[in-house]
Order: structure tokens, then C-alpha cells, then sequence
């Protein structure tokens, strides 16, 4: 059985770097549906008679009163089923999105279903209970040198069907997890090693994707279709911070970070510490026990042009054993990715810029 990782994306500062216009057009399936709908400025066509994938099998489902018209049909499993579908190239990542809105189908409550849901090996959801609330679940899976990829469903017992309402599935430029780069690896006691080949080993599950000093971003507005939160709910010290405002245009760079790390919004703004303040920038997240997380900062100087010289610097800390200085006249940073150990109980995973 493949690894999963949770990840955490930290978007502090902001980025440059350049890169060929990229545009996600495939797949986006109306799952249990023969017709095509529109949602979140995508077309998502029907899957009863697919033509550039395949599926294994299924029963429709309607809801005569859904909250979307997205969420009008499912594809209800009663034993392990697929989806199989194809990448758009080798060594790169496609990115899973899979939305669940349960209803009553043949007097069954979805809502009460157990399922489990894998890709390619990788398990990404085991015993999965979507509740009484729509759900979008959001996954990186790695693609090595064989291209085709199949999102699998099994129902947890008989009784019990899987279900999905809509997928997502789409090939990401292949750079947006670094290649043959060795991660830290770092515990509460400090870095512990080095990790290699951890974009080809790992699965991904996103659990906090943290816009720094800026507004919520919704999928409309960013190219690769995720979602982006405000930092201030896990700032501990809020009032001893000020947002940067908006800096312009922000300039890519080859070679270096790109847009399809963040969009422009989320690098145009930034955190600082008020004048005079003696404290840490710190972020706090709870996460789960002895699990593995990867963390990413984004850094760009969008403020020592007017604030601060070159020769500053400030350390970026994980915990309170791990540090790195991050030096503000380095224009442009691809994002730092270090691996988290928790070993025990719910830790909070403190982020701590030291100015």
C-alpha cells in the first residue's frame, strides 16, 4: 500500500518566476448523469457514456433537491468500482477533486454511508462518512511512468454504498512539487535528517492552505482550482501584526517559484510586525498524532524596498528546535518544503518568523 501525506501550505511574503500559460481542462465529470452542467466556471460533462475515460460500473442516483445542479445526480457503488482515467504526461501530479453531496437514494440515506476511496494504490480515504453537509475532497497524487490512473470506490459493508456527485481530475505542471531535493525532516526535537523523493513516494492531502496577510481565495480565482483562508484565525500574537498592503504586479522569474505555487493574490500581500514589537510572527495549527506532515512557506520580499535593507535577514522557525535563515534580499525563493513529525497527542505545529 502507497503512503499518504497531509500538507499544509503557508503562503508568507510572495514569489517570481515565469512559466508557459497553463490551463486545467480535463477531466470534470457529472458523475451518474447524460448531461453536461456548469459549475465554478467549468463545464463538467456526464459520465453515461464516457469518451475519454472509462468507469466500471454504478447505478444513477437523482436528487430532486440539490443544492447545486452539480449535486443533482451521483454514482452510486454497491461493490468496488472505478473511474479510469489518463494523465496528460510522465512524472507529474494530478490533482483530485472529489465532491460528495448525499441525499436519499432507494430509501438509503448517503449521508449515513462508509466507504473508502484510493488512486492508484494510494488510500485516501478509509471508512469515509460525508454527514449531513456537501463535501469536496482535495488530493496530489504523483504519476510516475505509467499514465493512466484509476479513482477507485469500495463500500464499506453491503448495505453501505459509495457514492460520488462530480470529480475533478487534472494534470499539474510538472513542477509544482520539487524533484530530487532532499526535505528536511524535522520532529519537536529538531531536524531528525533528510527525506529524498518525497513527491514520487507520497500522496497528498491538503489541511491548511493559508493565505498570509490577504482575504479568502475561492477556486475561481486560482489556476489550479484550490482554495485559499485567511491567516488571521492561527496567529497567536494578532494584535503585534500589520498587513503589508498589495505590492503591484508581482514579476516571475525562470527558473524560480511560479504562479501555479499560488496565485497573484495570495503573493501580493504579506504579514509584518507593527513598529516596535518585540514578539514573533507565529502561526498555530492543530494537527493530528503520530502522523507526518509537509510544510510549505512561500518568500518573496515584497517589503525590505521600503522598510528594511538587504542585509537584514529573519529566521523562519518550525517548532522551537528548527530554524532557517530566510534572507529578504532574495527576491525571489521557491517554496521551502520541510517534513513535520507529530509522535503524540494533538499537537499545535507553531510557524514563527523572528524579525
Amino acid at each position: 500500500m502507497e503512503s499518504t501525506l497531509l500538507i499544509i501550505l503557508l503562503s508568507a511574503l510572495s514569489l517570481v518566476s515565469s512559466q508557459s500559460q497553463y490551463v486545467p481542462d480535463h477531466y470534470f465529470v457529472n458523475c451518474g448523469s447524460n448531461s453536461d452542467t456548469d459549475f465554478t466556471r467549468k463545464t463538467f460533462t456526464g459520465d453515461e457514456n464516457p469518451t475519454t475515460f472509462s468507469l466500471s460500473g454504478g447505478h444513477k442516483a437523482v436528487n430532486n433537491n440539490p443544492t447545486s445542479e452539480i449535486y443533482r445526480t451521483a454514482r452510486v457503488f454497491t461493490k468496488k468500482s472505478w473511474y479510469e482515467l489518463e494523465a496528460d504526461g510522465n512524472n507529474t501530479f494530478v490533482m483530485v477533486n472529489l465532491h460528495f453531496s448525499p441525499f436519499v437514494y432507494n430509501g438509503i440515506e448517503l449521508s449515513t454511508s462508509k466507504f473508502d476511496v484510493s488512486v492508484s494504490g494510494y488510500t485516501l480515504l478509509s471508512d469515509f462518512n460525508v454527514g449531513n453537509s456537501t463535501v469536496i475532497k482535495e488530493f496530489i497524487i504523483p504519476i510516475g511512468l505509467e499514465r493512466k490512473f484509476r479513482i477507485q470506490f469500495t463500500p464499506s459493508s453491503g448495505s453501505s454504498p459509495a457514492f460520488v456527485n462530480a470529480i475533478e481530475a487534472f494534470t499539474t505542471p510538472p513542477q509544482l512539487f520539487k524533484h530530487g531535493v532532499p526535505t528536511p525532516h524535522i520532529s519537536p526535537l529538531g531536524k531528525t535528517g533528510d527525506m529524498d523523493n518525497i513527491s514520487s513516494s507520497y500522496a497528498f492531502i491538503p489541511v491548511y492552505r493559508i493565505n498570509v496577510g490577504g482575504q479568502s481565495i475561492d477556486v475561481n480565482h486560482d489556476t489550479l482550482r484550490r482554495n485559499w483562508i485567511s491567516d488571521d484565525p492561527f496567529i497567536n500574537n494578532i494584535d503585534a501584526v500589520e498587513n503589508t498592503p498589495p505590492s503591484g504586479t508581482i514579476n516571475y522569474g525562470q527558473g524560480w517559484a511560479t504562479r501555479y505555487d499560488a496565485p497573484d493574490a495570495v503573493y501580493n500581500t504579506a504579514q509584518q510586525l507593527k513598529p516596535n514589537s518585540s514578539v514573533n510572527i507565529t502561526w498555530n495549527f492543530r494537527v493530528n498524532k503520530n502522523a507526518m506532515y509537509l510544510v510549505r512557506a512561500h518568500f518573496c520580499d515584497i517589503v525590505s524596498q521600503a522598510f528594511m535593507s538587504s542585509d537584514d535577514a529573519f529566521n523562519f522557525f518550525i517548532y522551537r528546535n528548527y530554524k532557517e535563515v530566510i534572507n529578504p534580499g532574495d527576491k525571489v525563493r521557491a517554496p521551502q518544503e520541510h517534513l513535520y513529525n507529530t509522535n503524540k497527542g494533538l499537537w499545535w505545529i507553531p510557524l514563527s518568523l523572528d524579525l
